[in-house]
Order: structure tokens, then C-alpha cells, then sequence
């Protein structure tokens, strides 16, 4: 920024700091805000572009603790938004109703119903290991996952490590079916022996090949879990032009299951 610098410090691995990623765990994170040049960080400093150090602070903290949406990630993306509004005229108060009533964006962590109680939510816009694993550090322990596609060549192995903290795996595509053989592996190792299509143990993992499979199994064990999570990791190429269609045809699936008005639209986090 011209005249000066904002940095927005907050963990960049919410486990490793030993925090919840979920909104109520984001707000025991511990979140830092720089305003540079020093000389200027006084409350009565001109700060960056004219706006005083504080202000950017106060504005960046309650838009880090109004915001919806769950994970470390999307607090760290209001926390930016929050001062670039400042340096643009925002004040706190218009900064964190902005935070509050942001819904998020479709296909990503937005729920689209609920099963028993269960928000279903539809992260079809993942296509990367990385955002898959952020959205489970989002929502927290005990989900229902559905995940799979065609790989793009990164390394599984992360993904199928996380699987021990879900409720559930379906799987869909050629990379799903290679991520049920390394869980295999990985319980093969335990002493535990393999099923070649769900496992006995939880939590369970079954190979469903299609979306359509996925959504109804997984929908059977969604009562009690945390949410049920289509998060797929990999892109859609095996049976989609893209992952919105991907993401079209999930919500198509979700409505047959659990009836037309089970599609309420909320985010996640969303009252």
C-alpha cells in the first residue's frame, strides 16, 4: 500500500496452534494486525493513506469475529477485506455488518439442506487436496465425506490421513477408488483386513463410483454427524464439463433424497 503497509497475521495451520478451525474455534485464534510504517502507530498517527493504526485494527478484529463462515481461511480473507475497506473510508461498524451478513459464494461451503438435523453442504468448488483438507479443519471432527474425481497428480495420501477424523467416506471416480485402496493399505498395515468395497470399521469407506451412489449412502449415515460434507478434491473431468455442473448435479441429488424444500441455500455458519 502506498505510504505505508497492513499485515494481517493469523495461523496459518489452526491445528499446529492447537485451535479449532470452526468459527467458534476462530475466535480463540490469535490474530495480529501490523500497521507500518512504526513511527505511525499511534492513536493519533496518520497511519497508511491517512487512516489511523487503530482504526484498521478495530475494524480487522470485529470482521474476524462477525464473520459466518467457518475456517481459519475465510476469517483470514475478511481480515484482508476488512483493511483494505479501511483504506477506502469504511468504518468498523459498516466493516463488521458487512462480515455478518456475508453469505459466501456458491458451491463453496454453502449449505443446501439438512438430513436429521444434519446440514448437507455443497463444497463442489474444491478441486485440490489443500481445500478439501481446509474445509474439514472448518467444519471440524465427525463429518460425512464425499470426495473423488479424476487426479490432477497430487499426492493423496494427506486427504486419506484425514479420513480418521469423519464420521464416513464416500468416494466417486477413478481417483475415489485409488483413495479406498490406499485406506485399505493403511488398515492392512494396522492388522486390520481390507473390504474391497466398504469398510468394517469406523469410520467406514465405501467406494461409490458415482455421485448419485455417494449421495445416497452417505445420506444413511449422516444422522448424528457433524454435516455432510461434498468436498471432492480432485476435478470433475471423469463424468463433468466442470465443477459447477458437478455441483449442479450433487444439489439435484441431494434434493431427490431429501425433497425440494430440503435446498434452504444457507452457508455454513449461517443462523
Amino acid at each position: 500500500v502506498r505510504g505505508g503497509r497492513i499485515t494481517v497475521s493469523v495461523p496459518e495451520d489452526p491445528e499446529a496452534a492447537g485451535t479449532d478451525s470452526s468459527r467458534e474455534g476462530r475466535g480463540a485464534a490469535k490474530l495480529a494486525v501490523c500497521v507500518s510504517p512504526p513511527a505511525q502507530r499511534g492513536r493519533d498517527a496518520p497511519g497508511v493513506m491517512g487512516v489511523q493504526a487503530d482504526a484498521v485494527r478495530e475494524a480487522v478484529s470485529r470482521a474476524w469475529g462477525e464473520l459466518r463462515l467457518p475456517g481459519v481461511h475465510n476469517g483470514r480473507n475478511a481480515a484482508v477485506a476488512a483493511a483494505t475497506a479501511c483504506l477506502f473510508g469504511a468504518g468498523s461498524a459498516d466493516v463488521a455488518a458487512a462480515a455478518a451478513s456475508f453469505p459466501g459464494l456458491p458451491q463453496r461451503l454453502q449449505t443446501v439442506g439438512h438430513v436429521a438435523g444434519v446440514p448437507v453442504i455443497d463444497d463442489s468448488a474444491s478441486t485440490t487436496i489443500e481445500s478439501t483438507l481446509a474445509a474439514l479443519r472448518a467444519l471440524g471432527e465427525g463429518c460425512v465425506l464425499i470426495c473423488g474425481g479424476t487426479s490432477k497428480g497430487a499426492d493423496p495420501r494427506p486427504l486419506v490421513a484425514a479420513f480418521t477424523r469423519c464420521r464416513a467416506v464416500a468416494t466417486i471416480g477413478p481417483a475415489g477408488t485409488e483413495l479406498v485402496r490406499l485406506w485399505n493399505g493403511i488398515r492392512r498395515n494396522a492388522g486390520v483386513s481390507p473390504s474391497p468395497a466398504v469398510s468394517d470399521v469406523k469410520p467406514q469407506v465405501a467406494d461409490c463410483g458415482t455421485l448419485d451412489r455417494a449421495v445416497r449412502w452417505a445420506l444413511k449415515q449422516a444422522p448424528g454427524s457433524r454435516a455432510l460434507l461434498f468436498s471432492p478434491a480432485f476435478s470433475s473431468f471423469h463424468a463433468y464439463r466442470n465443477y459447477a455442473e458437478r455441483g449442479a448435479h450433487f444439489l439435484e441429488c441431494v434434493r431427490r433424497y431429501i425433497g425440494g424444500d430440503g435446498a434452504s441455500g444457507r452457508h455454513a455458519g449461517s443462523a
